[in-house]
């Protein structure tokens, strides 16, 4: 009995080795499952796996046993992955997958009809493009080709040929950053961890550091408040730290959250390298306007710390944005609504102690920060869906 086991394990091992599949086989199951669902998903298919070979943007890995498929994902996220078994892909990113593949329709509800064209999302038409080449009339003003939508489920930027420090291309980076980049052997890591996976990872472990080191060490720089900016102290970093910190499993929780609700489509609109501006930003602006105006109330004692400034005005991005490309919403209205959420999440996150500061301020921020942008990018083509 023993040795028919043995046996067999050899059988299965030797069958795995030799069935592996590999990136020609990945392709064939793309076409094949696109061909099942629609013409549509057809020809974005078809569109998709053209610009990956054009790019060479598809990693493989082989294990001798079985591989792994790696497509770089447009949301600063860590890649779709596929592992290959016994002559098929297996999709571990199925989710994100399938949330890829919708909104696909002859009409949408506030996209009107369109020559040779079809709408995504709610008020973007895609021209079928030619198999002359990549282009098609517009036949109304902002519709763009089936081959401008590649670009956002399989990125083509340069920040996906060149090298990357979790996905934001070097050349952007000062030379110092870059240096200490390749010392920590952190080049090309955004292979396996994207901008808002090294944000999660930042939280956690500044969470985990709150429950094991010094309070003391982590009050003094991990929380934004009058004690560490006055003179003799001038510990200026916490108004960026501090937006990192939580003591709280439960507010840690809601803001990563948010983090992955709003962040993913703000990454896809602005870029990395703008993108990481802007979070920074919410976290320097969001900080200094909470503690400003607690001190102009005479609060020298307040606290700031957690995400929720820069989570907030992530929220109010995405309201400026949706509001200005005619979704029907309300900007102030939405605002408030999104910001009443907060104040309840909050509320149960902090035991009721909330300040109405700390939500004005991210509204404030972002919507200074998305009028310069959209000053600088109204003529471009949006990428919203």
């Amino acid at each position: 009995m023993g040795h028919r086991w043995i046996i067999f394990i050899f059988v299965l091992l030797l069958l795995a080795h030799t069935t592996r599949p590999d990136e020609e086989d990945f392709k064939r199951n793309v076409r094949e499952y696109a061909a099942e669902q629609s013409i549509w998903h057809l020809l974005a298919s078809t569109a998709v796996l053209g610009v990956t070979d054009a790019f060479h943007i598809l990693r493989l890995d082989d294990y001798g046993l079985f591989t792994v498929i790696s497509v770089p994902n447009f949301l600063g996220k860590a890649p779709l992955k596929f592992v290959g078994l016994f002559g098929t892909f297996i999709p571990l990113s199925w989710k994100v997958i399938r949330k890829a593949w919708q909104g696909w329709e002859l009409e949408g509800p506030h996209c009107q009809p369109c020559l040779n064209g079809i709408c995504i999302g709610n008020n973007k038409c895609f021209c079928l493009p030619s198999f002359s080449g990549p282009t098609c009339e517009h036949t109304m003003p902002k519709y763009v080709t089936l081959w401008d939508y590649v670009g956002y489920f399989v990125p083509v930027a340069r920040q996906y040929t060149d090298h990357c420090i979790f996905g934001i291309p070097i050349h952007y980076l000062p030379s110092r950053v870059v240096s200490v980049g390749e010392v920590l052997g952190v080049i090309d890591v955004s292979t396996q961890l994207g901008l808002l996976d090294l944000l999660v990872l930042l939280y956690l472990g500044i969470y985990v550091a709150w429950k094991v080191a010094p309070r003391d060490i982590m009050q003094r720089h991990f929380v934004a408040k009058y004690a560490n900016l006055r003179e003799g102290a001038r510990r200026y970093h916490v108004l960026l730290t501090s937006a990192w910190s939580h003591d709280s499993f439960l507010q840690l929780g809601v803001n990563l959250y948010g983090l992955y609700e709003y962040g993913p489509m703000i990454y896809q609109v602005l870029g990395p390298i703008t993108f990481l501006y802007f979070y920074l930003l919410t976290c320097v602006g969001t900080a200094s306007l909470s503690l400003f105006f607690g001190m102009i109330r005479g609060r020298y004692d307040k606290e700031y710390h957690g995400a929720t400034g820069s989570i907030m005005a992530l929220r109010c991005f995405t309201v400026w944005g949706l509001s200005a490309l005619g979704k029907g919403v309300v900007k102030w209205q939405a605002v408030k609504d999104m910001a009443l959420w907060q104040v309840a999440a909050d509320i149960i996150a902090n035991g009721g102690n909330v300040d109405g500061w700390d939500y004005i301020a991210p509204a404030l921020v972002s919507g200074i920060f998305y009028y310069h942008w959209w000053q600088e990018a109204k003529y471009k083509p949006m990428r919203w869906f």
